[in-house]
């Protein structure tokens, strides 16, 4: 089972929302588009779909996606300046059976919650790890060194993926046990209220939001 909720910084423009998250089968992808660039959305989607569809990061291919999804048509002045230089954004891969794979590009984490303990934070495992120039997949230019690492899953086990934000508050209040709180989360009107709440509060930085819960199928042995 996989819930997604995702939440704009601006509730007003949705469709503005740079977060793309895909899920199929037993993969999941999360990627945050760097806000400063042109079209940054939409390149999360491909390198999110690439992933789903090939279970592999690869830029170069998602990034003929991405100019193709763009097409030839003329574009403001200021759109068509912004495309000469590489668009970026996080990148968050999972696949899962009897354990999690998971491979990193960014800030954009996954989390495993075991026994109502947190048993994997990754790629950060700290607040503090967070940074104001984090490494992104790039649409032109040297890609980043993928971070990977494995966990073999217990039944019982629930995986969260988040973007920077949501994963940035968690890791904050890990002490809490904030996951418990994530994971009474029914629909969407209950996670944007919990965010409009954080938001509020200044506990949770204004940016898109997202958040998906996986309870994998993880058998008794």
């Amino acid at each position: 089972m996989v819930k997604i909720f995702t939440l704009p910084k601006d509730e007003n423009a949705p469709e503005a929302n740079e977060d793309a998250v895909v899920s199929e089968l037993s993969r999941l992808a999360l990627a945050d588009g760097a806000s400063s660039d042109a079209f940054s959305g939409l390149w999360a989607q491909q390198l999110c779909t690439q992933f789903v569809q090939t279970g592999g990061l690869n830029p170069e291919s998602a990034a003929l996606g991405w100019r193709s999804a763009i097409g030839a048509k003329p574009l403001p002045w200021f759109l068509a300046d912004k495309l000469r230089q590489p668009t970026h954004a996080s990148f968050l891969g999972l696949e899962w059976g009897e354990q999690l794979t998971a491979q990193a590009i960014g800030d954009s984490c996954v989390f495993v919650i075991r026994d109502s303990a947190l048993a994997l934070a990754f790629p950060y495992a700290r607040a503090e790890d967070f940074a104001s120039h984090p490494a992104l997949v790039p649409t032109q230019g040297v890609v980043p060194t993928l971070q990977r690492t494995t966990l073999a899953l217990e039944p019982g086990d629930t995986i969260l993926a988040a973007t920077d934000a949501l994963a940035a508050w968690l890791l904050a209040e890990s002490a809490q046990e904030p996951w418990n709180s994530l994971l009474a989360l029914q629909n969407p009107g209950d996670f944007a209220r919990f965010v409009q709440a954080l938001r509020s509060a200044r506990r949770l930085a204004l940016d898109d939001t997202t958040l998906a819960i996986v309870a994998p199928d993880t058998k008794e042995s």
